[in-house]
């Protein structure tokens, strides 16, 4: 399954797996960081590309919260067993990351009179 991690500064099992991302979404590799991927969304209004950049901060919905079964004994190799685990969707309006929408907001905006 592809996904993307998200992080909150004290929880780090949310999954956003791409068929709960907005669609049309496609990702392609980054050219600056060879490990990663670009992940973008082609908005149907404007015809504008909107990437996701690792470091974002993003509005997410819970999808579903899972409890896995507690294993007695993990293989040494195994990543470290996770209580809880969130999988998240951001394919609702105002959802994403959160520079999407306050770009938006900004252009929306009539500009002062001086």
């Amino acid at each position: 399954m592809v996904y993307i991690v998200l992080s909150l500064e004290f929880f780090d099992d949310i999954y956003v797996p791409i068929h709960l991302f907005p669609v049309p979404f496609h990702s392609e590799p980054d050219t600056q960081k060879r490990d990663r991927v670009m992940w973008t969304w082609k908005c149907p209004a404007s015809d504008a590309e909107l990437v996701i950049d690792g470091m974002d901060q993003i509005k997410f919905q819970a999808h579903s919260v899972n409890y896995p079964p507690i294993l007695i004994e993990q293989p040494e190799d195994s990543k470290p067993f996770a209580p809880t685990v969130v999988t998240g969707s951001i394919d609702f309006d105002g959802l994403d990351p959160v520079l999407w929408w306050d770009d938006a907001e900004d252009k929306d905006e009539e500009p002062e009179d001086p």
